[in-house]
């Protein structure tokens, strides 16, 4: 449902929703123990969004219609599916000769890894577009309910207090661990820059406790990913 039909609905205002998110983030966020979220942020991941976006992802998986599939993993690049068809995505491959499932927060990030990378169809790369949205995080789920223990799941973000409030968040949608990717101290040393404007004080007490992550939250402190 988009933004101004819930909005409509459930308040009989189709912009009431739009006019308050600020304040409406304000409270979400004192009274919610999941990551600290900015207002954008947090409409998109609770999908109030104007405009529901399709999802963008490669690997092999098809979509089932009228009783035919419609077989896109053999699409260069990538694909973006609608939200009314996720529930229709199925493998065209045995679950067990994959490898991976990787989610991206970056667009550019995105876009490199699934133009430059050739993995024989042997992963998944998904557009989280930072929060995962309701749609992102059912098919995660999916993935993580259908695939074996063998296969293993990765995230690619900033490394920052956003990148790694993000993190968490993929971190904790799924049963099994997602192991960070291409963030790690070295390239925080390498890349990174001062900027004391980053705030760690929203980062959840998760992020520190989390075994795959702590040491670079720690690290962060003070530094920007970019």
């Amino acid at each position: 449902m988009d933004l101004r039909t819930f909005s409509a609905k459930m308040l009989g205002d189709s912009k009431i929703m739009e006019n308050l998110r600020d304040r409406f983030a304000a409270v979400w966020n004192r009274f919610n123990s999941s990551p600290h979220k900015n207002s954008r942020d947090l409409y998109e991941s609770l999908g109030l969004t104007k405009h529901p976006s399709a999802m963008l992802f490669k690997g092999p998986l098809g979509i089932h219609f009228s009783d035919s599939l419609l077989d896109i993993s053999r699409i260069p690049a990538f694909v973006g599916v609608p939200p009314d068809l996720i529930e229709a995505l199925s493998f065209t491959r045995s679950p067990e000769d994959l490898n991976y499932v990787l989610t991206v927060e970056n667009l550019a990030s995105f876009n490199r890894h699934c133009r430059e990378t050739d993995d024989h169809g042997a992963g998944i790369t998904i557009f989280s577009s930072g929060f995962l949205n309701p749609n992102a995080a059912t098919v995660l789920r999916m993935l993580d309910a259908k695939l074996p223990e063998t296969v293993k799941f990765f995230h690619w973000g900033d490394i920052d207090a956003g990148g790694l409030s993000i993190y968490q968040h993929i971190f904790d949608s799924v049963d099994r661990e997602v192991y960070p990717h291409l963030m790690d101290k070295q390239k925080l040393r390498r890349f990174g820059r001062s900027d004391e404007t980053a705030s760690f004080r929203t980062l959840s007490q998760s992020v520190f406790e989390n075994a795959l992550i702590s040491d670079l939250a720690e690290a962060s402190r003070g530094e920007k990913w970019f």
